[in-house]
């Protein structure tokens, strides 16, 4: 199992950025569908706040993701991750 992480620290007033890039969301993408195919079968994940694909053919690479790849999108705020005993991150 993968999981990706998009948008941390983004548009985040807190900590100054008020800002997007522009750039993670289509570079997470294209990761998440690289992993699929080197990994056939493994779960990825993607967990994101406000998915912005700009640019041509991008909206497609991310339906692309979900359709072929069988990423996973999931929409909100991770505010923590925990290691399971025993269990190393990939």
């Amino acid at each position: 199992m993968w999981l990706l992480v998009h948008c941390v620290g983004s548009r985040d007033e807190k900590v100054g950025n008020h800002y997007c890039s522009k750039v993670c969301c289509v570079t997470g993408v294209k990761q998440a569908i690289e992993l699929q195919e080197q990994y056939p079968g493994v779960e990825i994940y993607c967990f994101y706040m406000d998915l912005r694909m700009y640019g041509e053919g991008f909206e497609e690479l991310y339906r692309k993701a979900q359709e072929k790849n069988n990423v996973q999108f999931i929409r909100g705020r991770v505010s923590e991750c925990l290691k399971q005993s025993n269990t190393p991150f990939s």
